[in-house]
């Protein structure tokens, strides 16, 4: 979960996320148990009703930290004359291990959107 909303999740949690993954990982990994027993116990549903969306925003996560670290390091390679400058392709992002995703398949869509549907109704 790399390159987090540091300023949110900072004062939730009082961990700072970096770029680096194994920083914090034994809090990270308490405050992820605090969060699944708090799930058990509040939801009133049986796991098997709520690990899919939950692996979804994981796997979600993932795959926007890996989009937005290729699309920094094309950019990099851009600037270094190293790859020309033209509208980026499927493939380029397939180089570097990533996915090439749409504005609304980003960690940050859903994010913003919740935020702003917060801000329009009190509470989502």
């Amino acid at each position: 979960l790399a390159k987090a909303n540091t300023s949110n999740n900072a004062s939730k949690t009082g961990t700072i996320l970096t770029a680096d993954h194994f920083t914090h990982l034994d809090q990270f990994g308490a405050d992820l148990w605090q969060l699944a027993d708090a799930l058990r116990a509040n939801s009133g549903r049986a796991s098997n009703e709520y690990f899919r969306p939950i692996l979804g925003l994981l796997f979600l996560r993932h795959a926007s930290n890996r989009y937005y670290a290729a699309r920094d390091a094309i950019a990099a390679d851009q600037a270094a004359g190293r790859m020309p400058k033209r509208p980026l392709r499927d493939a380029d992002f397939t180089q570097r291990r990533a996915m090439n995703l749409p504005k609304t398949a980003r960690w940050s869509w859903p994010t913003a959107w919740t935020t702003s549907r917060t801000a329009m109704c009190g509470k989502v």
